[in-house]
């Protein structure tokens, strides 16, 4: 298994009318199963946000390439258009004593 991350990053505009928030919402929520789903695979590292919430980061593990790619295209907030990724190698220079991700160097 190798080790990805995909950075997200809002699509453009902002949604203001009520149906739209509550799509929003929706597709937020379906996001979150994403990430369980991989977190209960053992695939997911870790996920966050940062700013005022206008950019995320996914970092886990898959197969290949391809698979990343899948993996960070099915997520509903890349799928809907809400939000735009890249998906890259990742790879840990260095990280905390108390905290042991995979393929530190």
């Amino acid at each position: 298994m190798s080790l990805f991350a995909y950075l997200l990053q809002p699509a453009g505009g902002t949604l203001s009318c009520p149906e739209a928030a509550q799509a929003e919402a929706e597709i937020l929520a379906a996001h979150f199963r994403h990430l369980q789903r991989l977190q209960v695979g053992h695939l997911l590292k870790l996920a966050g946000v940062g700013g005022q919430a206008n950019f995320g980061m996914v970092l886990f593990e898959a197969e290949s390439s391809a698979m990343a790619e899948a993996v960070m295209n099915a997520d509903p907030l890349v799928s809907s258009g809400c939000m735009t990724a890249q998906c890259v190698p990742f790879q840990i220079v260095l990280q905390s004593m108390s905290t042991q991700l995979p393929n530190a160097a």
